[in-house]
């Protein structure tokens, strides 16, 4: 009984309640038992409907969501057509033209037997 007075008797392991301090303890108690309570009774009354609401939502949301009205770009931004075109037709005549240069000097080489 004496535990809670005497600092020499006090451990690490409390496990009794001083005398003076048992009216604060059971009015801390109650107090908690009877927040608990209604803590259960509101959670009893309030998950059904939260769930019902949830249930309600999903069905609210449609399946499709149109944000924004699709409407034509005023300006292409992509691929410039213009610049692929010119890049392709440069590269096809640089190709075309050594291709010609190579087969015309392989064939004057064959024709020229002291040089073949």
């Amino acid at each position: 009984m004496n535990f809670g007075i005497d600092d020499k008797l006090k451990s690490s392991l409390n496990l009794f309640i001083p005398f003076e301090k048992i009216p604060e303890t059971g009015i801390k108690y109650v107090r908690l038992t009877r927040d608990y309570e209604i803590q259960t009774k509101l959670m009893e009354f309030i998950y059904p409907i939260f769930e019902q609401a949830k249930i309600q939502e999903q069905e609210d949301i449609p399946a499709v969501l149109v944000v924004d009205k699709a409407v034509p770009p005023e300006k292409k931004s992509a691929p410039k057509r213009l610049l692929i075109v010119a890049v392709t037709f440069f590269l096809s005549f640089i190709f075309s033209v050594g291709y010609v240069i190579v087969k015309e000097s392989y064939f004057s080489l064959m024709k020229d037997e002291d040089r073949y």
